[in-house]
């Protein structure tokens, strides 16, 4: 009880961010002993800080003491990879990006050069940026692939070809503070359900167009992971037999026509002469913008606008969710043509769709979802830090 007790108070200081003990005790329907019991101990481990007097009530008597949680007490590194880049922030107790940073990453066929490259970018952060370990709580990192939560064992990774390997460990082993991983996508989809455009909708299919193209399902407001936290894999559905070849060894996956690893290959054979960009993401933007006066480009784009909408809906048919969004790197990138093209699409294939009420958003975190939602596997052990420590 006392660490259900705990964890609810530092909820509130999240939620309210400013809140005196007598409204802690009223809000949890905790004892005002048990409540002073609890403050009394964050206070001593500099969790909390008062920071002024409140207004007295009307029957007078002591100003109550305002409260808020110390954002000095420790900080949150949050690390989000994709195929081509990995993606760092500092953030705040509160979630707030403080410090971010983005950096190039090459696919290395040997485990441990990747993970050596990983940890050279992370030091890099930390040494520009001055971030001392001692006063990191953890570290949540939001990975392409079947990730096990619990272990943070990446399972399997079509993206980099990785099995059964032990990434929280690995990287636990490396900085010598907590890590906590969970799938990519996942993450994403979490972190516009709690703080982005999902914010009050309890199912919904969140998709992501980056390197690859996945999703992720809530229902009702829970994430639902499958049997063998493989569920949300749409990139890897066939869509056309013997077509482009996909970095999972099949052909045809609809990723490969419609993310920035399809588009890529889709561009230099319809470009050759035009497209020589050492990044991939440069080669999205630079398609984007030809598609403005180009109608060679602006075909690519309607075709994997229209084939995505066909995807998405056949997904939405399966689950029936009251929303859809829509983010990652290609939306970023993309023009209002792309995003009218996918919803379109999405609405003309939904069965009985005049009936139906499914919201089409756009996602409002951009690509900060993955860094936030990392974040938000790392509050756990701030929970059981601020109880045990």
């Amino acid at each position: 009880m006392r660490k259900i007790n705990n964890t609810s108070i530092i909820k509130l200081f999240l939620q309210k961010d400013i809140i005196t003990q007598a409204e802690i005790s009223k809000k949890l329907g905790i004892s005002k002993v048990t409540t002073l019991a609890i403050i009394n101990e964050l206070r001593k481990k500099n969790f909390i800080k008062e920071i002024g007097s409140g207004p007295s009530t009307s029957a007078g008597g002591r100003k109550p003491k305002l409260l808020q949680l110390n954002e000095k007490a420790g900080y949150i590194l949050s690390i989000d990879i994709d195929i081509y880049s990995i993606r760092i922030a500092l953030l705040s107790i509160y979630g707030n990006i403080i410090f971010f940073k983005e950096y190039n990453l090459k696919i290395n066929a040997n485990p441990e050069l990747f993970f050596e490259n990983l940890h050279q970018k992370i030091k890099s952060f930390l040494t520009e940026f001055k971030i001392n370990l001692q006063n990191i709580f953890g570290a949540g990192v939001a990975f392409p692939g079947v990730v096990d939560r619990e272990t943070g064992i990446c399972l399997y990774s079509a993206k980099f070809n990785f099995s059964n390997i032990n990434i929280a460990q690995i990287l636990k082993n490396k900085l010598n503070i907590p890590v906590f991983m969970e799938n990519d996508v996942h993450l994403h989809a979490l972190a516009e359900m709690q703080f982005g455009a999902g914010k009050g909708y309890k199912n919904i299919i969140y998709f992501r167009i980056s390197g690859g193209l996945s999703s992720a399902l809530i229902i009702n407001a829970d994430l639902y992971q499958g049997t063998s936290f493989r569920s949300g894999e749409i990139g890897h559905n066939t869509i056309k037999e013997n077509g482009i070849l996909c970095s999972c060894g099949k052909r045809g996956c609809l990723q490969m026509y419609v993310s920035e690893q399809g588009l890529s290959e889709i561009i230099k054979i319809k470009f050759k002469e035009e497209t020589d960009f050492s990044q991939i993401s440069d080669l999205i933007s630079w398609l984007f913008k030809k598609a403005a006066n180009d109608k060679k480009a602006k075909n690519i784009i309607e075709v994997a606008a229209k084939t995505l909408g066909i995807g998405m809906a056949n997904s939405a048919n399966t689950f029936d969710p009251e929303l859809v969004l829509v983010g990652g790197t290609v939306i970023n990138k993309s023009n209002d043509f792309f995003l009218k093209t996918i919803k379109e699409s999405f609405y003309k294939n939904i069965f009985d769709a005049k009936s139906r009420n499914i919201i089409f958003k756009k996602s409002t975190l951009g690509e900060n979802a993955g860094l936030i939602g990392a974040s938000m596997l790392v509050y756990r052990h701030i929970y059981d830090y601020a109880i045990l420590t």
